[in-house]
């Protein structure tokens, strides 16, 4: 009998610890999926700021309000969105700003989501960056970066992914070879798309 109770008692411990580890890596790794998606909002609430008009570093004001009324239409949940200017440099035509999204969890517990980004206006000397766009084979966006000039591109670890090949923003291949990660630096902005 005594042996019978410590079974269940076992048993119960086991299926305790068993959920506890599967919550914990739900949430964590619901924490990386809205880090990337805020990520992805940010960068193309930016882009579309920056194809409709020409700012330049004594417009960063309303350039955050633009970027703010895109990412409110962008960003499909409950949280609240906040943009932090954390600096503006007129000398060298950049601003800096952090995007935080504070949401909550199925539980009801809050967490935020965090994105610093730096935007270079048309004024500015030449960035030192070029943005790399990684699309799966349906040619959904899977992480966009920036990558400083000649220097290695690092694409996301995906499984049964072979290889990359560059395609355009729709995701429509335009050159067939393989891009070697490993001797192709980044020299222009670049999309790639994964080969399965």
């Amino acid at each position: 009998m005594k042996n019978i109770m410590y079974g269940i008692i076992i048993l119960v411990l086991g299926v305790l610890i068993t959920l506890t580890i599967i919550t914990a890596t739900g949430i964590m790794n619901r924490q990386v999926e809205i880090d990337d998606s805020l990520a992805l909002a940010v960068d193309s609430a930016i882009d579309n700021c920056m194809e409709k008009k020409t700012y330049t570093v004594n417009d960063n004001e309303e350039f955050v309000q633009d970027v703010m009324q895109r990412l409110d239409k962008a960003v499909e949940n409950d949280g609240t969105i906040t943009i932090k200017v954390r600096n503006v440099d007129y000398e060298k035509g950049f601003i800096a700003m952090t995007v935080e999204e504070e949401y909550k969890t199925p539980i009801g517990s809050t967490r935020t989501a965090e994105y610093s980004t730096i935007k270079y206006f048309d004024d500015s000397p030449t960035r030192d960056y070029v943005i790399v766009s990684f699309l799966d084979e349906k040619n959904s966006p899977i992480r966009r970066q920036r990558v400083i000039m000649d220097t290695k591109i690092e694409a996301p670890e995906i499984e049964n992914v072979k290889g990359w090949v560059v395609c355009d923003e729709k995701g429509n291949v335009t050159d067939n070879t393989p891009y070697d990660l490993n001797t192709n630096l980044a020299k222009e902005d670049t999309t790639l798309k994964a080969v399965v």
